[in-house]
């Protein structure tokens, strides 16, 4: 349930993670252990995850 993981274990519903273990809803994280709710590698509460991140998955899809 993830998208282009390198080199991490352990990675639940995260994109564009790499050499990360133990990560849950993360985006465009590396070189992170056992968090949840980064983006670019910042720890974010749930609910502004969530607002950054539909933001951010918005930007990325409309580009066509």
């Amino acid at each position: 349930d993830s998208f282009q993981v390198y080199g991490s274990h352990n990675i639940t519903k995260s994109m564009y993670i790499k050499s990360s273990y133990d990560l849950y809803e993360c985006l465009f994280c590396a070189h992170l252990q056992s968090q949840k709710y980064c983006i670019a590698n910042m720890q974010y509460d749930k609910k502004t995850y969530f607002e950054l991140k539909d933001k951010i998955l918005d930007w990325i899809f409309s580009f066509k």
